[in-house]
């Protein structure tokens, strides 16, 4: 509708011939000789082709593609579009403007949509003997969701970059597409935003990349609960440099600032060398684990309930022997529990645990840390090393100094795991002193029911032991 065809020898404002009278027209030059049966025609370099298209609008075109991907069935309607396409000697111009309806799009087995309406709006320009492709705009709208690049690219020697993009996704709604069904339910709003340049050569190096990135007014619900998630802001920043391996990227998180149900989360940290990182962060926490519980998948942890503050101030380089290398200008990691419970089913009830832990996510000094398990009281002071292999999977073991005191300690309760081990000393032990070492060893410990093997050195102990006939002093 409205198509104007542009002649490449009369010019634009010739007029097209009427279809009788086509085969004496002078606008048509006819092929020099004849042609033979199977010769291959082309055109002359002399005479290229030039065609131009203006004011092209489509309506309601259906489209199905069969077997895209992995034998999956696509299927959308061009619902309404315009364009202008002119294909000349040296040059490609288009401008489109479109809106897609997509009955059924699977781009996986996970991410299908269904009645989507998608924006398309195209206008680009490609020099063809420049090899530079000049972007004036290129727009895609999804739902609340939209995304805009500009710019251009030079395809000679080295190539050349100079591009601008900017995205927003208001309510999250682009976002959605990537989320399990429940975390769907659970999402209730929040804004993207990113926006960046790419610049420079990028066939034999990476162009610098930057980009401002962040989030606000993110809440999500967690079912059976008040809001979990409430008022989540981030503000980040990344920049690439120019090495494929990304030894020159920084990445900067500025603010991660997230308000819990009768907790938060403060933090902000900075990346430099994704290769060999680089890491400075600060991290102020204070949290109840009943409402963590329930966001966190924590396998056979059961009945977690209590608060935890966390407060931790990080500079150095992970990767180390020990997992984490600290320096040690950097603020001690530091964990304080008040009234802490959790259930290892078939291992160990712990009804109440306070006290503070010190030290690094690799090596814990523990401060008078309190626990009460059915009738034993507990009180532990220490040093525990080694905790990185939980992290990293090195094949070190977890080594403890620790000292021990208990008012009452119900020796065959808190060995229930070790069902032998309990009945040999079916004892409660009072007044209990007992200072040892401890190696724990993590091979193998692919499930938190797996009871690991443990060394103990006793290097002193004394208590009392109750029930034996006659009383006996250990």
């Amino acid at each position: 509708r409205n198509q104007k065809i542009s002649d490449p020898i009369s010019g634009p404002e010739s007029k097209p011939t009427p279809p009788a009278d086509r085969s004496s027209s002078k606008d048509i030059k006819p092929a020099q000789g004849r042609v033979q049966e199977g010769q291959k025609v082309t055109t002359s370099r002399q005479d290229p082709l030039e065609l131009s298209l203006d004011g092209l609008h489509f309506e309601n075109i259906a489209v199905v593609l069969d077997g895209i991907p992995d034998n999956l069935q696509q299927r959308f309607t061009i619902t309404e579009s315009d364009a202008t396409f002119k294909y000349v000697k040296d040059s490609l111009d288009v401008q489109l403007e479109g809106q897609f309806e997509i009955d059924h799009l699977s781009l996986d087995r996970r991410l299908q949509l269904e009645e989507e309406v998608l924006g398309l709006s195209l206008d680009f320009f490609f020099d063809r003997g420049d090899h530079v492709l000049s972007i004036h705009d290129a727009d895609i709208a999804f739902r609340n969701a939209r995304l805009d690049v500009e710019g251009s690219m030079d395809f000679k020697q080295q190539g050349n970059a100079d591009l601008s993009f900017k995205a927003i996704d208001d309510q999250m709604q682009f976002t959605r597409l990537f989320l399990s069904s429940e975390g769907i339910d659970h999402l209730q709003d929040g804004h993207l935003h990113l926006s960046g340049t790419v610049e420079g050569p990028f066939r034999e190096q990476l162009p610098q990349i930057t980009c401002a990135f962040g989030a606000r007014d993110l809440h999500m619900e967690i079912p059976n609960s008040d809001h979990f998630l409430r008022e989540l802001n981030i503000n980040g920043y990344f920049e690439s440099g120019n090495q494929m391996d990304l030894s020159k990227a920084t990445l900067r998180l500025d603010t991660v600032h997230a308000v819990l149900h009768e907790g938060y989360i403060r933090a902000s940290t900075t990346i430099s060398n994704l290769r060999a990182p680089d890491m400075v962060y600060d991290l102020d926490a204070s949290l109840r684990l009943e409402y963590l519980a329930k966001f966190l998948d924590l396998g056979s942890l059961d009945s977690l309930s209590g608060r935890v503050e966390i407060r931790d101030s990080y500079m150095g380089k992970p990767g180390g022997p020990a997992g984490l290398e600290k320096d040690r200008s950097s603020e001690p990691f530091t964990v304080a529990m008040e009234e802490v419970s959790f259930v290892l089913p078939g291992i160990l009830a712990i009804d109440d645990m306070s006290g503070r832990l010190v030290g690094s996510l690799d090596s814990l000094r523990v401060d008078s840390l309190r626990i009460r398990s059915g009738e034993s009281d507990i009180t532990l002071d220490g040093a525990v090393s080694g905790l990185s292999g939980l992290l990293f999977g090195t094949t070190e073991p977890i080594k403890g100094d620790m000292r021990l005191q208990s008012g009452s300690f119900d020796f065959p309760r808190m060995f229930k795991s070790l069902p032998k081990t309990a009945a040999g000393f079916p004892y409660t032990i009072s007044e209990l002193n007992i200072d040892f070492a401890t190696e724990i060893f993590l091979s193998g410990l692919d499930t938190i029911q797996y009871v690991p093997e443990m060394h103990y050195d006793i290097r002193s102990a004394t208590g009392v032991i109750e029930g034996l006939l006659p009383p006996t002093t250990l």
